[in-house]
């Protein structure tokens, strides 16, 4: 909603290790869907052919807990 038609947007993923599934299809989204309906030219690079197979460091990752009090 923030990028303007006509741009061109850089999705760089060079550093990444890990990208969940659900993340990478909202870029994929964004890339095929979005981008094509607003003529925003999307440039990836970096990105691993395969996320699956990666060791996730749970440590590393934001743990959310929601609870409620009486």
């Amino acid at each position: 909603k923030n990028i303007r038609p006509n741009s061109k947007v850089i999705i760089d993923a060079s550093r990444t290790s890990y990208i969940a599934s659900d993340v990478l299809e909202l870029i994929e989204d964004f890339a095929n869907i979005t981008a094509r309906e607003n003529h925003i030219r999307v440039y990836s690079k970096g990105f691993k052919s395969d996320y699956n197979n990666q060791e996730i460091d749970h440590a590393s990752h934001v743990k959310v807990e929601h609870g409620s009090r009486i």
